[in-house]
């Protein structure tokens, strides 16, 4: 039995893998995207393209309530109340979104670029050499994996070793920063490198 209708779709949407369309019928378990899924959800909202931002109404049955699922999410729904609404639906953990804003001064000129990696990725996609990065770009290594890069500035280098995230971030009264968020520091810190090299060891 459906808990909601589709009422109106914006740019890129897919429910259960194909496009969605107004009219459409939800039930839970069913999958909604709210991107390109033939891009990813990291590709989708750090592209420029306006189509890649989806953006999905629906109208819960049980309660004639209403509900919006921004860009970039993946929302699957499963019970969670005596009735379907936009208050008692809960997610089920395969749901999926972006909680960053997304960057609104994506500078065309790299700040960095890869010398050297290893079981790395950057944004979701695994890390090359060669690859160059901008502000806002998300680095993770993996149990065995370490990255290096140079910064275009003044080619100082930069090691990042093992079990590491990392956001580059844009902090124009320190020369180059970091905001690194490992899983033992949730919250993050700011790391600072007014050095010619270093490196992070966890």
């Amino acid at each position: 039995m459906a808990i909601a209708k589709v009422t109106s779709v914006t740019n890129s949407v897919f429910l259960n893998r194909s496009p969605a369309s107004s009219g459409q019928m939800i039930d839970y378990g069913d999958v909604i995207e709210t991107y390109d899924i033939s891009k990813g959800l990291q590709e989708s909202f750090l592209s420029e393209e306006i189509e890649d931002d989806g953006y999905l109404n629906i109208n819960f049955l049980d309660k004639g309530e209403s509900m919006s699922i921004k860009p970039h999410s993946k929302v699957i729904f499963k019970p969670g109340g005596a009735w379907a609404g936009a208050n008692t639906v809960l997610l089920d953990s395969k749901s999926e979104y972006v909680t960053l804003d997304k960057p609104k001064f994506r500078k065309t000129k790299a700040v960095a670029v890869v010398v050297k990696a290893k079981m790395s990725n950057i944004n979701g996609s695994e890390a090359k050499i060669r690859t160059k990065l901008y502000y806002e770009d998300v680095i993770k290594t993996g149990e065995d994996g370490f990255l290096v890069l140079v910064w275009s500035n003044d080619k100082t280098m930069l090691k990042i070793r093992e079990s590491q995230t990392f956001t580059l971030i844009d902090n124009t009264t320190i020369r180059n920063s970091f905001l690194a968020g490992p899983v033992e520091h949730r919250n993050g810190f700011i790391i600072q490198t007014p050095v010619s090299v270093a490196s992070i060891k966890a």
